[in-house]
């Protein structure tokens, strides 16, 4: 019985076909229809700009001809081998046109294998199976990456803050903050620079040092030229400032995962204070933070150098520490060579010494062996001082990665000798994207083995033994994520070890209750170069109860080593679509129960960002304000906005304002400019407009773009809005009928549609006059109009137009 049942699917199987299909147009009970247009595909052969899609993962945006199969009447693409195989496809097995043996044969594709062609989206996407993918790129092709418009950018940041105390005795304290980082793009060629002023507590307002740097991306290559001030690679070395020549593999233009690393500075501010973080002497972090503990995600200028950090209390007590920056262990694909090489004179902010006009020579290398194998080594030379690293690390699968290597250092600077191998282990594991760990090894063979970079930034800091960083963050399930980081720094001549130490735990309860619990042990310097150390224990609790949607309240507890226990009670919220923030805290002790009352607000705007806070209590005050944002200077004006990151995008929306893009808190300017941030460079970034935010008056028939910039490019990403009236017309033919039911309509401005019912057509953007033709099967009417009454009148302007035009 089942093989008959077998047999009977096996022969109706055989039976189905494929046939076309149309509408019974007498169900319409109307004789002037004509539905011909709609119910055969009449798109033409030709050339079409497309967005190419593999496996729904956008992969280029470009020309395309298109032929028609004649069985069919369907539209195929005429793409070449090559650029298939560009998209990451094996074309192994793909059949090509008899007549051209370069392209290959869409109406004959391998089982599996098919494409849809979205001619309204103007979207072609390409499915097949996963095992027919030659890789798995996430690079955009090299040939549509767009190096941007000729502009000035400008950022600017500015804090400054004023304290008054009353007791033990009357002062006032003034500290300030500015920061300008102009640049200039020409082509492919990026100028940066930077220059900044601070002055704390009444001091005289110093300028910091400078930078400038002209670089551009040899795109051929994979690798990056930078000319000026700029830091040497700290992939096999630490990195080391330096005003010369760099050259180097650009691991942005590398496909793999992200491998942008970011140093967390894990601190504990017992009142308002202002922290400053400098990376061989630059500074890179000036803000003031609340009471309580602060974890910063700091990204250095450079990989490598470690981090010094400078807490400024609000009652004039002062701590400094140094925070590792931590790198994952040495590791490459096979195949992968990386290389940098840099020239130049040392120009860091610690030039102690006679020789610091000497050149810095640095060369290193790193490639991918078989069997998961990776050998690197590199040559590091200045003045009298030499240093060779040889070294090899390995993937270890699931367990991650490890690297060792050894440097051996052998000079005189100074004369200071410089002797002795330093040992360095480096694992690293990612678990999932929250449970990841770091650890690094260094071990000094004798006193005399020193990095340059340590020789040349602080010679009289104590002498390394040994240093041990780890950084662990857990992902607990469904009871949260915990964090312990360790760093611990042993000396010679018996000085007291540096470390810190902490533990963190955080929770959501129900309903996005949040609990966060931190405790730490700390042991720091009191000032660089000072064998004298402070040691301290800190332990704090905070709770966030949300009210709604836009309003928490939270409780926060805080004791530090032989300090009163502080607790914070505070509200919070956010307002018009979370541009503006704002919280108010109040704070006590067991022994005083008006510790003080914080108030904070924050504003994110089409044109910067602008914040202040007000502190106060029994024996102080203070007031702090902060403004940031950027600026572009381009053929069509300047447009204003937040802070421009390294790639960002100039939006035009030509003569519309107020048009909301997602992922900001951006609108077009009057003009209809905006600026929008945090482009991945050399990838396909997706720039989207609210459709919902559109005026009523403009069309935007397609509301997202994608955009491929190069490093620290400024793209533009144009929309073509259409602008006029919403219509209903009555196209009425000469012999006073109507045009049928079905007909296409075009029209100036860009507007189409069909004819519907009783000869109406709905039409979008419709301009004051213009011209406008109707198409169907048996005929074809053209005609001029110009409406009777004012589209641009604010009564009219959003309401449907209503209108009757003659089509001859």
């Amino acid at each position: 019985m089942f093989i008959v049942f077998f047999l009977m699917l096996l022969f109706l199987s055989q039976s189905v076909s494929a046939k076309e299909y149309t509408f019974d147009k007498s169900l319409l009970n109307d004789s002037n229809v004509d539905l011909i247009g709609l119910e055969n595909e009449t798109h033409q052969h030709g050339m079409y700009f497309v967005d190419i899609y593999v496996n729904g993962n956008k992969v280029d945006s470009r020309n395309v001809y298109f032929e028609k199969n004649k069985g069919i009447g369907k539209l195929y693409p005429c793409l070449s081998k090559a650029k298939i195989a560009r998209y990451g496809i094996n074309t192994d097995g793909f059949n090509t046109l008899k007549k051209d043996a370069n392209i290959i044969d869409f109406t004959k594709l391998p089982s599996g294998v098919s494409y849809v062609f979205n001619i309204r989206e103007q979207e072609l996407d390409i499915s097949l199976p996963q095992n027919m993918m030659s890789s798995n790129t996430d690079l955009a092709p090299v040939d549509v990456w767009d190096d941007g418009i000729n502009a000035f950018l400008l950022n600017y940041n500015a804090n400054a803050d004023q304290a008054k105390y009353y007791s033990p005795m009357k002062s006032l304290s003034n500290s300030a903050f500015i920061k300008l980082d102009p640049g200039f793009n020409f082509g492919a060629w990026r100028l940066r620079s930077q220059v900044s002023w601070s002055k704390v507590r009444n001091g005289k307002f110093n300028r910091q040092k400078s930078y400038s740097f002209l670089e551009r991306g040899l795109y051929g290559i994979k690798s990056k030229l930078t000319i000026g001030d700029t830091f040497t690679h700290g992939d096999v070395f630490n990195a080391l400032p330096v005003r010369g020549f760099l050259l180097g593999t650009d691991l942005n233009m590398i496909s793999s995962k992200e491998r942008s690393f970011f140093s967390v500075v894990h601190g504990i501010a017992a009142s308002q204070a202002r922290v400053i973080v400098r990376q061989d002497g630059y500074v890179i972090y000036n803000e003031v933070v609340s009471p309580g503990p602060f974890n910063i995600n700091v990204y250095p200028r450079s990989n490598g150098g470690n981090l010094d950090v400078i807490v400024y209390e609000n009652n004039g007590a002062i701590k400094k520490f140094t925070v590792p920056y931590q790198v994952p262990a040495i590791v490459l694909p096979q195949g992968r060579f990386n290389y940098n090489l840099a020239i130049g004179k040392y120009n860091g902010f610690n030039k102690w010494n006679s020789d610091s006009d000497s050149q810095i020579v640095q060369i290193s290398m790193i490639y991918g062996l078989p069997y998961d194998i990776t050998i690197y080594s590199g040559s590091e030379n200045y003045h009298h001082y030499n240093g060779e690293k040889l070294g090899i690390g390995a993937s270890l699968g699931s367990l991650g990665a490890l690297s060792l290597d050894v440097l051996n250092t052998n000079g005189n600077i100074n004369k200071h000798k410089v002797s002795g191998n330093i040992w360095k282990m480096k694992y690293s594991k990612a678990f999932s994207m929250r449970t990841n760990i770091i650890l690094n090894y260094k071990q000094y063979s004798q006193e005399k083995a020193n990095e340059l970079n340590d020789i040349l930034s602080f010679p009289w800091v104590m002498k390394r033994k040994r240093s041990v960083d780890i950084n662990l963050n857990k992902d607990l399930g469904g009871f949260g994520t915990g964090g312990i980081y360790y760093d611990y720094n042993q000396f010679y001549h018996s000085i007291p070890p540096n470390y810190d130490f902490g533990l963190e735990y955080d929770y959501t309860l129900y309903k996005d209750i949040d609990i966060s619990i931190n405790w730490g042990m700390h042991r720091y310097q009191s000032s660089l170069g000072n064998k004298s150390h402070h040691n301290e224990q800190s332990i704090s609790f905070s709770l966030n109860i949300p009210f709604s949607k836009n309003i928490s309240t939270s409780y926060q507890f805080l004791k530090v080593s032989q300090g009163p226990a502080l607790s914070k009670i505070g509200i919070h919220g956010n307002a018009y679509n979370r541009k503006m923030n704002w919280r108010i805290d109040k704070k006590f002790t067991p022994r005083d129960a008006d510790q003080g009352t914080d108030f904070i607000t924050s504003w994110s705007g089409n044109y910067g960002d602008i914040g202040a806070g007000y502190s106060k209590s029994h024996n102080y005050r203070s007031l702090n304000i902060n403004l940031s944002g950027g600026l572009v200077t381009h053929r069509h004006g300047i447009t204003f906005g937040r802070r421009i990151s390294n790639s960002a995008a100039l939006i035009d929306v030509p003569s519309v304002s107020g048009v909301f893009v997602y992922g900001s808190t951006t609108h077009t300017d009057c003009r209809g400019y905006a600026l929008y941030n945090w482009l991945t460079p050399y990838r396909y970034n997706n720039i989207s407009l609210d459709p919902t935010e559109i005026p009523k008056n403009v069309d935007i028939s397609k509301t997202d773009q994608f955009v491929v910039p190069s490093e620290g490019a400024i793209v533009t990403a144009k929309f073509n809005p259409r602008i006029g009236a919403k219509a209903l017309i009555k196209l009425i033919l000469k012999n006073n009928k109507v045009v049928p039911l079905g007909a296409i309509v075009k029209g100036s401005n860009g507007m189409s549609g069909i004819v519907g019912d009783n000869g109406y057509v709905y039409l979008t953007a419709v301009p004051v006059k213009g011209f406008i033709s109707a198409k169907w099967s048996t005929g074809e009417c053209k005609a001029n109009y110009k409406f009777n009454t004012n589209v641009e009148d604010e009564k009219v302007k959003y309401s449907i137009h209503k209108e009757s035009i003659l089509c001859n």
